[in-house]
């Protein structure tokens, strides 16, 4: 499996999970492997009843600057 293919299963697990429970005001705890900014962008924009805590690190491509300034 390679590191594209394992973002995408990663990322479709948390999908799924944030389907399934968003209704029911629960918390997602997820570490890097799980977590993407593309990833909590679309989980941003997607009116969902749960809160999400990551952790990322800071060698991702797609982190913006103003992240790291942090």
């Amino acid at each position: 499996m390679n590191r594209k293919s394992k973002r995408l299963l990663s990322s479709c697990f948390v999908e799924e999970l944030a389907r399934s429970i968003r209704r029911y005001n629960r918390n997602i705890t997820m570490d890097n492997w799980f977590t993407s900014i593309p990833l909590d962008e679309k989980l941003l924009k997607i009116p969902l009843n749960f809160t999400v805590v990551v952790t990322i690190r800071e060698n991702k491509r797609e982190n913006p600057p103003e992240l790291l300034e942090l």
